[in-house]
């Protein structure tokens, strides 16, 4: 991937090592994050930036922004005894519902299943 690339998106998500919580995507992970406001804040057009993503990652804003929240949903899941609504709440999914309907799509299983197969309780 040419570094034309690489640089402007190191801006807004982890790549090359970056510790988590480092970029515009991962650190408003908490926040309504739209692809549109992370394209402003890049200064440059949401297609433009759409187009470098699918380049780079082979995804869209939205899928990045998307495949990040649930990598949090995962490690909270994984590392704490928070409910699923709890963490559904601080993730911007909003309910334990959305977060179940979401989660399932990424993973193949609910937010429960997947911290009892993390933990080894299959």
């Amino acid at each position: 991937v040419s570094k034309v690339f690489l640089e402007p998106l190191s801006k807004c998500i982890e790549i090359g090592g970056r510790e988590p919580g480092d970029g515009l995507i991962a650190a408003h992970l908490t926040k309504p994050l739209s692809a549109e406001r992370v394209a402003r804040e890049l200064k440059m057009t949401r297609r433009t930036l759409d187009v470098w993503f699918q380049k780079a990652l082979n995804t869209t804003v939205a899928g990045e922004i998307f495949r990040l929240r649930i990598e949090r949903v995962k490690r909270e899941l994984t590392s704490g005894s928070d409910t699923a609504e709890a963490i559904a709440q601080r993730t911007v999914f909003g309910s334990k519902r959305t977060l179940n309907e979401q989660f399932r799509r990424a993973t193949g299983m609910s937010p429960n299943e997947f911290r009892k197969a993390a933990r080894g309780h299959v």
